[in-house]
């Protein structure tokens, strides 16, 4: 393949940067959306994003005051919580999530073949403090964990049934040998013929779970390039800031926990089991996750625990220095 001029990689980066910036009509968007999904200069187009990606991330405050206007706007019309500005580090996270849900809803003609007609790309997204159940064109069953959004098409064409998860869900796939389905989520991936699994993917978590309930799939991660065959009852969890993978014996009834509105912790920081919470709860949180020490705790919550028992527990078993104060749907948490 020929090298691309400059002048062309140039030309690539700024369409899709005024694109994610929405500083185009909506009749632009689409044709943007086509060209997006045409395969050609693939490797430029997803290099751009990539890096679309990185500068977000590497310059958040900058990024947010050019931006905030259209996240406001994404965050709204998709259930995505931002808060206020006083709590700065719990902001960017979110913003961070909506921004990563609004790169995909771009980019999400990327991942279906196309032989005509394109297919229009659906967004399910799930709020805090509830889970959905809801199927795909092909009979897949899907359970969608709080605060997690799925991306597909209204059909599936070509080889593969693709879809795209940001958070947590899990699979009860149709079974169709020919046509292999397959989970993608931020250079990991999970694809099975006629199975049941969990994966476990949001942005603001370090790790990336995939867990076999049924079945057998191949799970690819480290940007695609290792992968491993799961055999029911285990699980792959791969940490993004190391990029390393571990293959663990799951409890099934502790991963499926979330399915019957059980929350289960087992060996977590609180800042870690915090973010688990601030999902399943409507609360505004705010905390800083560098005060807390690397103490692990285990935590298993039943069903419609509300969140003053909840906070109440936690603080017993650490001795107290887990301390809390809720005023109306705010909850602050401090260490002591």
């Amino acid at each position: 393949m020929s090298p691309i001029p400059n002048t062309k990689k140039d030309y690539i980066n700024r369409v899709i940067r005024t694109f994610a910036r929405r500083d185009c009509s909506p009749a632009v968007e689409k044709e943007v959306h086509a060209w997006l999904a045409d395969d050609a200069d693939r490797s430029v187009k997803d290099e751009a994003m990539d890096a679309l990606w990185s500068d977000a991330a590497a310059h958040p405050s900058l990024s947010r005051r050019r931006t905030d206007t259209a996240w406001h706007r994404f965050a709204s019309a998709n259930g995505l919580f931002l808060a206020p500005s006083s709590v700065t580090l719990r902001r960017l996270r979110v913003w961070q999530a909506a921004a990563a849900v609004m790169a995909l809803v771009t980019v999400g003609a990327f991942l279906f073949n196309r032989t005509h007609e394109p297919a229009d790309i659906i967004q399910q997204h799930t709020a805090t403090a509830t889970v959905n159940t809801f199927l795909l064109p092909d009979g897949t069953e899907v359970l969608l964990n709080s605060g997690s959004t799925l991306i597909y098409p209204d059909r599936f064409e070509g080889e593969e049934r693709c879809v795209y998860l940001i958070g947590q869900g899990s699979f009860n796939v149709s079974h169709d040998k020919r046509h292999p389905f397959i989970v993608k989520s931020d250079n990991f991936q999970v694809t099975a013929l006629g199975t049941e699994f969990d994966i476990n993917a949001y942005p603001d978590d370090d790790e990336v779970t995939a867990t076999l309930i049924e079945g057998s799939v191949k799970v690819e991660y480290s940007d695609l390039t290792e992968k491993a065959i799961l055999h029911p009852g285990q699980q792959l969890v791969f940490n993004k800031r190391t990029s390393q993978a571990s293959l663990r014996h799951a409890d099934i009834d502790d991963i499926t926990a979330w399915q019957h509105g059980e929350m289960v912790f087992t060996d977590l920081t609180v800042p870690d089991i915090l973010r688990t919470i601030e999902r399943k709860f409507d609360y505004r949180f705010s905390y800083s996750p560098a005060a807390f020490a690397d103490d692990r705790y285990t935590f298993r919550f039943p069903q419609n625990a509300p969140l003053p028992e909840v906070m109440g527990i936690i603080s017993d078993v650490s001795g107290g220095r887990v301390r809390y104060s809720i005023t109306g749907k705010d909850c602050h948490v401090t260490y002591q």
